[in-house]
């Protein structure tokens, strides 16, 4: 039996098929923007935290902030990218030719 009619998408698929593949390339390129700017300010931001710890220990708290806000929002991104390229379960079945 052939499965040549899992091949035939609907101009509806296909559509969203791209649509998909738009969001991932977009995706990759915010991702690879947010990464090169923490790379360029790596070592600035690692002597500016220095230089403010030195100041005192009171400091410390708001350095932990500065931190925590700052690699948090990273990690969110890094997450958010791996979950969003993980094909759903419609997808899937959309590629296999499988009727939703």
């Amino acid at each position: 039996m052939s499965n040549s009619s899992a091949n035939n998408y609907s101009d509806a698929d296909i559509a969203v098929l791209q649509a998909i593949r738009t969001d991932n390339y977009i995706n990759v390129a915010l991702l690879a923007v947010a990464v090169y700017e923490y790379a360029i300010t790596f070592l600035q931001e690692a002597e500016a935290i220095s230089s403010f710890l030195q100041r005192g220990k009171n400091s410390a708290p708001a350095a932990a902030l500065f931190l925590a806000n700052r690699y948090v929002g990273l990690l969110y991104g890094v997450v958010g990218f791996i979950a969003g390229v993980i094909p759903t379960a419609s997808v899937l079945a959309l590629l296999n030719g499988v009727a939703s």
